[in-house]
This record gives structure tokens, sequence and C-alpha cells, in this order.
């Protein structure tokens, strides 16, 4: 039986992503998946994600502070304990607004083995 591992946000180096600084906690880089992505983002207020997509769903789930999550063009504003699903294929990002560091967690399975598979 595998043991699960713990990773502290404090021992993980941040990489950009556009002016929002992202942790990945666990992902091909950390711990024993090799697919599965959870990354943990902190952003000041005015800062904004990266325009990006991915090939399956993204679940994103706001701890603290307020967000606008552009998706497609679409504005979708979260509060702290909202989360929102974003669609395959769809372009986002998110857009920090109000007067509080939003922070947030971010999952999602780029290379999934069901994803993989419709690839083929």
């Amino acid at each position: 039986m595998m043991k699960g591992s713990i990773v502290k946000v404090s021992e993980v180096n941040p990489e950009p992503f556009g002016t929002v600084s992202r942790w990945f906690l666990i992902s091909p880089k950390v711990g024993n998946s090799t697919y599965q992505r959870m990354a943990y983002l902190e952003g000041k207020p005015g800062t904004r994600g990266t325009l990006h997509t991915h090939p399956g769903d993204e679940v994103l789930f706001t701890i603290s502070g307020r967000v606008n999550v552009k998706i497609d063009g679409e504005d979708h504003f979260l509060s702290p304990g909202e989360a929102i699903s974003i669609p395959p294929g769809t372009q986002h990002y998110p857009e920090v607004v109000g007067n509080q560091t939003w922070i947030a967690v971010a999952a999602y399975c780029d290379d999934c083995p069901i994803i993989a598979q419709a690839k083929k």
C-alpha cells in the first residue's frame, strides 16, 4: 500500500503565471503522480494569470479574495468558498479583483490516461 506524502507550499518554488504566482504541489515534478496536477495560486489585487487551455476539465477553488475567471471572454466572479469547473479546450485566465490577495487551488489532469487515449 502506498503512503501519502505531505507537500508544504513554503518548500516549493513558485513559478510565474502571468503576474499571479503558482506553486505546483502535486504534479509530474512532485510526489508519486505522473499526470495529475494540483496548484496553489496567489495573486495580489490587479494581477492576472496567463491565458491558457487544458485538454480536460480544470476545477478552480477560491479560498480567499475575489477573482474574475475569464472563460472564452465571459466573466465568472468567484468569492471565497466558491469553485468553478472550467470546460476542456476553453481559453481562460484568472484576474484578481477587489482589494484582497486571492488564494486558490486548481486541479487538472492534462495527461490523464483517458485524455491520452482520446488523442490517439
